[in-house]
């Protein structure tokens, strides 16, 4: 285990955010952005003929609908979504536009957390 700051860097992420977020209340890090949405977005693990891949996808909608790169589901009609709080659930990929490389795959159960957007107008440079 490694010490960055006062933080203990370990392979637990949450306990980490939760710590990184009673101290930062005026200036945010890029990375409070990642830390944020991290527990809404699965780790995507799909298998084809070819072989494995891996990708991730936001949660958007209650209903489990999910978001990802068509590039990431090519050649699969299932992926298994893997969420930071342990959660693992099946989904189906319902829908792929190669042209745009989207795609989106329908998660079979309940899903932890949605993802939070934002407002593109309201982000500031530095």
């Amino acid at each position: 285990m490694a010490n960055v700051g006062h933080i203990a860097a370990t392979s637990v992420v949450l306990p980490v955010w939760a710590t990184i977020s009673k101290h930062w209340t005026r200036i945010q890090p890029p990375s409070w952005v990642w830390l944020s949405v991290l527990p809404s977005v699965a780790s995507l693990l799909v298998r084809t003929r070819s072989g494995d891949g891996a990708g991730s996808a936001p949660v958007l909608t209650a209903d489990g609908f999910l978001l990802t790169s068509a590039h990431e589901v090519e050649g699969a009609d299932t992926a298994e979504a893997a969420f930071t709080d342990g959660t693992t659930i099946g989904s189906d990929v319902i829908g792929r536009d190669p042209s745009f490389d989207l795609a989106v795959p329908r998660a079979r159960g309940a899903v932890p957390a949605l993802v939070m957007l934002g407002n593109a107008a309201k982000l500031c440079v530095g």
